[in-house]
Order: C-alpha cells, then structure tokens, then sequence
C-alpha cells in the first residue's frame, strides 16, 4: 500500500494507520500558550476604577477585589495586581503610615479624576475662577469625577444664571464644553429694541467693502471681489516665448557640399 502503513491483525487483515508526521507529540515553544492573562487583567482594572469612581471612598485592595469577577489566584497575579492599580493614573493610593515597609495588602485606594474635587456648583466655579487661562474645560473631564445625574442639572442652572457659559451637542443639547462666564454683563434688553435690532438689513459681503469705502471707512479685509480677480489672473499662465533657431553653418563642409546644389 502506498502513503499508509499496513498492519496484520489476528484475522490476517490489513487495518491502515495514519502515517506519523515528523513533530507530533512535541511541544511547540515558537509561540506563548493563549493564557489571555493580560486581556483579563485589563478588563479586571476597568471593573476596578469604575467601583472606585462609584464609591467615591478610601478601599482597600480586598475590598476592590470581592467587586471583580476574577480574583487573583496566586502570589504573584496579586503583585501583578496591586503593581498596576498603585502605577494607574486614575487611581490614589495612600499607603499605610504604620509600617516602615509596605505589603501588596497595605495602604488604600481612591478614585483619582481628572479634575478632582469638583463636584458641586461651587466647587466648579471656584475651579474656572482658579484657572490662569480662559481655556474651555471639557464636560467630559468633569464626569470623570462629578456624575452626570448631578452634574448636568447644575450646569444648567449654572447657565441660566449667566455664571458660565456652555457650547451643547446639537444632536442631544447635552453639554460639551464650559467656560467662566461674568452675570454682571448680562443686562436686559428691551424686547422692541430686539424687534428693531432683528428688521435692520445686513449687506453682504460683496457690498460691505464698497459701502465702507463709500461712507470714507477703510474695510478691515479686503474686498472678495478682488480676491476672485487676483486667483483669476493668477490662474491665466503667460505662454512661453519660443526661441529663434540660432543659424549654424558647417564651414568645414562649404566647399564640399557645393558640388550637390545642381542634384
């Protein structure tokens, strides 16, 4: 039999085996086992911070631990575990003051936000009042910290009283953006004044440069009009002159060729 090998039983038959291959029954090490340790370590970290976030208090490791669905099993998943919550940006951790030397198990842990200790319309206006630049501040920086069940409601109040002022989504009206605003610039305007302000006609841009002109006032921009005649002229590339052929005599060869004018 050709591919197979042939082996006889009892009844003198042939019963066909599968041709061992070179490399069967030995482990491969050219690739790592798929453990998917470090996958489930970093879903552990997201279930970790956002129960911090949500208790909002100092935990220990234990107690952070009992809220994930996987917990450590051995020493060294433990290190791995306490190394990366203690290194993560958005957590705190304060170690134990009463031991010279800290374990895995000592110390506690707190959410750290982005920007912390905002959480209250006063807190948020003390923060924008803080600040040494008039910079927007991103709402999503202040749920980080400040859920938004509160935290939306207290904008829009914040707002209506004219102590800040907010850019929304146009799809969700939901608050994106928030700077310090001034209430004692807000000043009531009379809504017959806002109905005169509203009939008044705007030109248009391609009359505002001569109407200024007109009136002895020098346009801040230029005139678009002119833009368009500029990029127009621009565009209209000038041709290129050709050049004369330049007369070039073999003079070596005068006396030779004049023997071919009669042919």
């Amino acid at each position: 039999m050709t591919g197979t090998a042939a082996n006889v039983n009892g009844n003198n038959s042939l019963t066909p085996t599968k041709k061992k291959r070179p490399g069967d029954g030995i482990e491969i090490f050219s690739q790592p086992a798929l453990t998917g340790t470090g996958a489930e370590l970093g879903t552990q970290m997201v279930y970790a911070v956002n129960h911090l976030k949500e208790r909002d208090r100092d935990l220990s490791i234990t107690d952070i631990v009992d809220h994930l669905t996987r917990h450590p099993q051995s020493p060294a998943e433990w290190a791995e575990l306490v190394e990366h919550m203690r290194r993560h940006p958005r957590v705190h951790w304060t170690p134990d003051p009463t031991l010279t030397e800290q374990t895995i198990y000592s110390g506690t842990y707190r959410h750290n936000p982005v920007i912390p200790g905002v959480r209250s319309k006063e807190s948020l206006l003390a923060y924008l009042q803080s600040r040494k630049d008039a910079m927007l501040v991103h709402v999503k920086d202040l749920e980080d910290g400040w859920p938004k069940e509160s935290l939306y409601p207290a904008i829009t109040e914040l707002e209506r009283q004219h102590k800040i002022h907010v850019v929304r989504t146009k799809k969700d009206n939901h608050p994106r953006y928030v700077w310090q605003d001034d209430a004692t610039l807000w000043k009531p305007v009379d809504p017959e004044f806002m109905i005169m302000w509203n009939k008044v006609n705007v030109p248009t841009v391609d009359d505002m440069n001569r109407l200024l002109l007109q009136a002895g006032q020098k346009p801040a921009s230029e005139d678009p009009r002119l833009k368009e005649l500029n990029a127009k002229v621009e565009k209209v590339k000038k041709k290129p002159k050709k050049k004369a052929p330049r007369n070039v005599t073999n003079t070596h060869l005068k006396g030779a060729l004049s023997m071919f004018k009669d042919l």
